[in-house]
């Protein structure tokens, strides 16, 4: 094991406080939050415990917030790893006392780090509340203001249009740019902006999608597709269209695609079009399956005891069929909750591939840097590990950067080598059109 890993192992001896118990406490203090999501495996997480968090001077910035560590993957840090979408290791988020995000610290080097948690953290000092009733206050704090549309945007329930108005009142509190605000409000409507026009060029393709062929999966996956996007398109007209669809299907007597329907309206929440079509497909001579896309039109109108009734036959007809006894037991115990549409996104297939290089991490024991590691073994020496960054056009490797500052450079220039020489495919079997790879080339 590495030395460097040792050091993360006893950092997170001590059970660190759960998010909601670690909140309560840095409210009561009006205290910001600094939150260090690490795994024990993620080199670069002991490379920034050993060459940044043990720097005195950084310590001394980080004892002007409440630091706090968390194993993504054991006890309390799995739910907060998943309550502040951290998708990535190392991840160093700055929060508001009442646990708002303000920011993210990606820098690895001790000077770049404090240049990057001094003004976040000073920013996450500001009192609240964020309210509506705060920031429409004539002497609000400008970082109130931000704070609050960082809010609007990123919480349970985004509002993206309220979020950019907001950041476009913060910008007008800080015309110099004193507190940090503007610059940093400035882009953040950007991106806002960015974001809705994505989000509406969506919903417009969904719709024109939802209009083709009723017969085709496609035009009911586009229509489920677009619960995804509640509040951004007008629903009487996709209820209409819904309904013209359903009378064409059941001319047709196309008991799959009204089942689609069924499915696709649930998540529309259109509870009335998906009893509708359920009512159809149950006079089509149904098979088990089809009685429970039936039974869960019924018991999501909240008509249990047919939902029951309907449930109980499809388990007679198709006895130790799992999935149909536990849906007759939900049917019984639980309450109506629109399942989420489940059919494929048409818009998947329409996203052209990316042109800048996307970053993902690898074990070496995968197929391309196993091969690597192999003719690079006598150039070891001592090392426990090495890492790489590699830069694909196709299958063939077009840049390759050893960047472990602890591995010798004997090593380092044998991998950068011998990685030129190879091609990478995915276990897919298609090769990217540009890809960048990092993995630790274990030795």
């Amino acid at each position: 094991m590495h030395a460097i890993t040792l050091i993360l192992l006893a950092a997170s001896a001590a059970e660190p406080l759960g998010l909601d118990s670690l909140v309560k406490e840095t409210t009561a203090a009006n205290k910001p939050i600094v939150v260090d999501v690490f795994t024990t495996w993620c080199v670069p997480c002991a490379m920034l415990d050993k060459n940044v968090f043990a720097d005195p001077k950084v310590g001394a910035v980080l004892a002007t917030a409440r630091f706090a560590r968390y194993d993504a993957e054991r006890g309390v840090g799995i739910d907060v790893a998943e309550r502040l979408n951290v998708r990535s290791y190392p991840t160093v988020l700055v929060l508001t006392p009442d646990g708002t995000q303000i920011g993210r610290i990606t820098a690895q080097e001790p000077a770049e780090f404090i240049a990057q948690a001094t003004p976040l953290i000073k920013f996450a000092t500001v009192k609240g509340p964020f309210t509506d009733e705060a920031v429409a206050k004539k002497d609000v704090d400008a970082r109130v203001v931000y704070i609050a549309a960082l809010k609007a945007m990123n919480g349970s329930n985004p509002n993206i249009t309220k979020a950019i108005a907001l950041f476009d009142q913060a910008a007008a509190k800080d015309p110099n740019d004193a507190l940090g605000v503007k610059s940093q409000a400035v882009s953040q409507a950007a991106r806002a902006r960015y974001a809705n026009a994505v989000i509406a060029l969506k919903v417009k393709t969904l719709l024109d999608l939802a209009q083709g062929d009723p017969a085709s999966t496609a035009t009911t996956d586009a229509l489920g597709t677009l619960s995804n996007y509640p509040g951004k398109f007008d629903a009487a007209q996709v209820k209409a269209l819904t309904n013209k669809m359903r009378a064409t299907l059941t001319a047709s007597k196309n008991k799959d695609q009204l089942e689609s329907l069924l499915y696709a309206q649930l998540a529309l929440l259109d509870m009335e079009g998906a009893l509708a079509a359920a009512k159809v497909v149950e006079t089509l001579d149904p098979g088990p399956n089809s009685m429970d896309s039936i039974a869960e039109a019924y018991f999501q109108a909240n008509q249990k005891e047919r939902a029951i009734e309907l449930q109980t036959a499809a388990v007679k007809a198709a006895p130790g069929n799992r999935s149909l006894e536990r849906n007759l037991a939900r049917f019984k115990t639980e309450e109506p909750s629109p399942p989420p549409f489940s059919g494929m996104n048409p818009l998947d297939s329409l996203e052209p591939e990316a042109k800048n290089p996307r970053i993902a991490t690898f074990l070496a024991q995968g197929q391309f840097g196993a091969s690597v590691v192999e003719e690079c073994k006598t150039a070891a020496g001592k090392v426990k590990g090495a890492w790489l960054r590699v830069a694909f056009t196709g299958a063939k490797v077009t840049k390759v950067q050893a960047f472990d500052v602890e591995t010798p450079p004997a090593l380092r220039k044998c991998l950068e080598k011998v990685a030129l020489t190879k091609a990478w495919t995915e276990p897919s079997g298609h090769s990217p059109a540009e890809f960048e790879i990092r993995f630790p080339a274990q030795l």
